[in-house]
């Protein structure tokens, strides 16, 4: 079966929040804030990475 991208990164993530526990939750919400304004930059200016 075939991952993509989305459920490897969200993988991963959530693999590194369980083995070192809450004390990687900030670094965990910073990594995905900055995931939903790039998708929400991609999206509204209509242009995918590194246009």
């Amino acid at each position: 079966m075939h991952m993509s991208y989305k459920q490897s990164v969200s993988e991963s993530l959530l693999s590194k929040l369980v083995v070192e526990g809450l004390e990687y939750l900030p670094e965990l919400v910073r990594i995905l804030v900055n995931l939903a304004m790039r998708l929400e930059r991609e999206a509204y200016l209509r242009a995918k990475p590194y246009e």
